[in-house]
């Protein structure tokens, strides 16, 4: 057993970073999208940051970004979103400008 320490040691390595990813914390949950981009023109402009994590828009859960696009499709008006744990209220005229 002594001549195989070094594979010892990188099992230990490997399982623990495995154990260590598997463990992580997700403060929003595991659903949700993350702000990539926000437009210029996007009405979320200094209301929202680059990094937040999007979990719902109009009450409804945002899972991926998949149900995030099919949400907003055809937006307009005022929506609510919540993001980092704080709701929004912003007015959607032609684009919400945030890209995930």
């Amino acid at each position: 057993m002594l001549n195989y320490w070094r594979v010892v040691i990188l099992a230990t390595i490997v399982f623990g970073s495995i154990l260590a990813i598997g463990m992580k914390a997700y403060p929003y949950g595991r659903n949700g999208v993350e702000i990539a981009y926000i437009a210029k023109d996007s009405p979320a402009r200094g209301v929202l940051e680059q990094g937040m994590i999007i979990t719902q828009l109009n009450d409804k859960q945002v899972k991926n970004v998949e149900s995030w696009n099919k949400m907003i499709s055809n937006i307009s008006g005022n929506i609510t979103l919540i993001a980092n744990g704080k709701r929004y209220t912003l007015n959607v005229n032609e684009s919400l400008g945030i890209y995930v």
